[in-house]
């Protein structure tokens, strides 16, 4: 959001496993996150249909790369890779940065 919208975007999600909170700030193609071992799970639902039901319900945020793939083994039918912050946050902002231009 913070690459579509050119603002300070502030984002605090649970761990889908372990329940505790993190806290990511991106700014463009940067973020500072809290705890700073938070990975990026980026992944697809193995179906058809429009990115926002395939793709954004299977992004999730972990506070690091064990719980990442513990999560990952629970959901098999999640492809996907586990990412480092900075490389998922470049993703992003290369992705969405121009949705809102035309």
């Amino acid at each position: 959001m913070s690459a579509i919208l050119g603002t300070e975007v502030v984002i605090e999600p649970a761990d889908p496993v372990t329940g505790e909170r993190i806290t990511v700030t991106v700014q463009g193609e940067s973020a500072v996150a809290t705890p700073a071992t938070v990975v990026v799970f980026v992944g697809a639902d193995a179906g058809r249909g429009p990115s926002a039901e395939t793709c954004c319900t299977s992004l999730n945020f972990f506070t690091d790369r064990a719980t990442a793939r513990s999560w990952a083994g629970e959901h098999p039918r999640v492809g996907g890779i586990v990412a480092d912050l900075a490389d998922a946050t470049r993703l992003g902002a290369t992705i969405f940065g121009g949705a809102l231009t035309s």
